[in-house]
């Protein structure tokens, strides 16, 4: 078990909740989870996790609906 505090970005947490089968996200993520390690993020990373949404739908690679369910799970991560 790790004590050090992990800072993810925006790109590893659109990752983890856009795509559930991307293995290596989700074995990494796993295994913080299993060290207990603490979780934190910067200021910004909603701003960031929002924008590309938007921009994704904006290019058309996903509806409305999908940036809006892909959200709100990114807006209650277990972050510090």
């Amino acid at each position: 078990m790790s004590n050090s505090l992990l800072c993810v970005d925006a790109n590893l947490v659109i990752r983890l909740v856009a795509d559930p089968r991307d293995e290596a996200v989700r074995q990494l993520w796993e295994q913080w989870d299993a060290e207990h390690r603490q979780i934190a993020a910067p200021t910004q990373l909603y701003y960031e996790i929002s924008n590309a949404l938007y921009r994704y739908q904006h290019a058309g690679m996903m509806s409305e609906w999908s940036m809006e369910s892909l959200c709100r799970p990114i807006c209650y991560p277990p972050l510090c």
